[in-house]
């Protein structure tokens, strides 16, 4: 049987295999808090239901519905994104609601474009109704397509990656390719705009049914022109498109001018896909989607550029003089790799105890394991080139080639998979002595999170004892990036001054400003900076 033909079904096995391999693909955020809380019971009837995630959440087609337990439904108006704080979902109530246990079921997108559903319950004034078994936040389950349509995506980037790595490194500028080297590589390069092209289609009903929940074209419509996971599918169409042009163009002969311009859109591709998924949901988004970009590039290039010459080299004569070319790539393509896949596993995983308890982590391994024992072969690989002057093994380069393509198809699956919940939060505990005075100002934030915090602050004298001699106590938030502001009032509650409430309303560095007035009108002043990660 011919080489390529042996890859072709390679490529169909891979496919089914992602077809048929059940995967539990899961949403980035989590629900933090929400008012009222899960399972409680309260007396007064709540004007609106509020849930508090851990990310932003995607203002478009969020849903909560409250239902009585008749099944009737009780909530009113539109749910909304709250503008005041991105992590924050929220609908209106009906009034003069009767006693009774209410559920309510919501549906939100979060900042790395995946859904995530559940289910909260609270309890109204006296009832014999019992809580029903309620979701507390379990995430929607991807379609086995979504992860078929990224192992076609990557597929068609390491097509492209390879087909012009070829052109420029392993045949540079001055070199003619041979007839049938060209016919081939011509293949592969229309196969890769193919690929690419279905990947981006097929991409367009997944991320629709993912937002909205439904195919229709005013869901269409909204997605394309006011979200940003719709604005970046545009944009890749258009590269999609712009790049077919350049294919037809290198169809007729080799023009490098038209290799750079392909090169520049391919890089637009991967810039694109790396703005989506967890990327999308990082606390340091430059950071997060520089090495998501690194990680596409490096690994496309390796692995394309292998299959390319694998297929288009295989009657070529001077095989061993163009595979020594392939040893730079190969070493730069394996530093990237690891390099950007250590720093992402670092961001996504949240601890080193997370990378064996967990499916995302349990991935990573398996990913890291291929790519040693990848780089194992390419060394011998190398070492048979050049110390020995020794033909490749052809079982070897496709034992290669192969292990490479798992890692595509792991990277498919990680893409789609839940990374680890965060860390609880660490509650902020500082004790500062006030500007101008003996007196000492402890202040405590409790979670320390993004949404619903309680602000606790005691003054203590020199001896250990607290004051309490404040005709008035107040703080105010301010955001260090964006410089804006709130103050609001604390009040006394025996030995300390307390406040609740939703001022923290994204992560980032922030100063909380203590301001205290005695009842001789003394000012006793502080300022005290934290960070909020999550």
């Amino acid at each position: 049987m011919k080489l390529r033909k042996v890859f072709f079904i390679c490529i169909l096995a891979i496919i089914s295999l992602g077809m048929i391999i059940p995967i539990n693909a899961s949403a980035h955020a989590y629900l933090q808090n929400s008012n009222p809380k899960d399972q409680s019971h309260i007396q007064k009837a709540p004007k609106q239901v509020r849930l508090v995630f851990d990310e932003m959440i995607q203002a478009d087609f969020p849903s909560i519905q409250v239902t009585g337990s008749d099944g009737k439904k009780v909530s009113v108006g539109k749910t909304r994104v709250s503008k005041e704080n991105d992590h924050v979902v929220e609908v209106g109530l009906k009034s003069n609601l009767k006693p009774d246990v209410y559920t309510a079921s919501w549906r939100v997108v979060s900042a790395d474009g995946h859904p995530v559903q559940g289910q909260i319950a609270f309890k109204l004034g006296k009832t014999n109704q019992a809580f029903q078994q309620a979701d507390t936040g379990s995430n929607t389950s991807q379609t086995v397509v979504s992860s078929l349509q990224k192992i076609i995506l990557y597929i068609g980037f390491s097509l492209f990656a390879g087909t012009l790595l070829f052109a420029f490194w392993i045949f540079r500028k001055e070199e003619e390719m041979p007839g049938e080297v060209r016919r081939a590589w011509h293949r592969l390069h229309i196969g890769a705009w193919l690929f690419t092209g279905v990947a981006l289609l097929l991409n367009i009903p997944i991320q629709l049914l993912i937002i909205a929940g439904q195919l229709d074209w005013r869901s269409a419509q909204e997605i394309f022109w006011n979200n940003a996971t719709g604005h970046l599918l545009l944009i890749q169409l258009v590269l999609w498109v712009l790049l077919g042009g350049a294919v037809y163009v290198q169809k007729m002969r080799k023009r490098y001018l038209v290799m750079i311009l392909e090169a520049i859109l391919l890089t637009g591709l991967l810039i694109t896909k790396a703005m989506m998924g967890h990327s999308a949901a990082a606390s340091d988004k430059v950071v997060a989607i520089a090495a998501n970009f690194l990680h596409l590039a490096a690994a496309s290039s390796w692995v394309g550029l292998m299959l390319v010459m694998l297929i288009a080299l295989w009657k070529y004569p001077a095989k061993k003089e163009k595979w020594e070319r392939f040893s730079p790539i190969g070493v730069i393509g394996v530093a990237g790799i690891l390099m950007s896949g250590l720093l992402l596993a670092v961001m996504d995983l949240g601890g080193i105890g997370n990378l064996f308890h967990t499916t995302y982590g349990l991935l990573i391994v398996i990913k890291i394991g291929l790519f040693l024992l990848m780089g194992g072969i390419g060394l011998a690989h190398y070492l048979l080139i050049h110390m020995a002057n020794k033909q490749l093994p052809l079982k070897t380069i496709i034992v290669e080639y192969g292990i490479g393509i798992a890692v595509l198809i792991v990277a498919g699956f990680l893409t789609n998979t839940q990374t680890p919940p965060p860390a609880a939060p660490e509650a902020f505990n500082q004790t500062i002595v006030a500007k101008a005075s003996t007196t000492k100002i402890n202040l405590q934030v409790l979670p320390k999170v993004v949404g619903e915090n309680q602000f606790v602050v005691s003054f203590l004298k020199n001896d250990g004892s607290t004051r309490t001699d404040f005709q008035q106590v107040s703080l105010t938030a301010v955001n260090k990036k964006t410089k804006q502001q709130v103050t609001f009032q604390a009040k006394r509650e025996k030995s300390f001054y307390t406040a609740s409430g939703l001022y923290l309303n994204q992560t980032g560095n922030w100063e909380i400003k203590v301001h205290a007035l005695t009842k001789d009108f003394q000012n006793v002043d502080q300022t005290f900076t934290f960070s909020i990660t999550q």
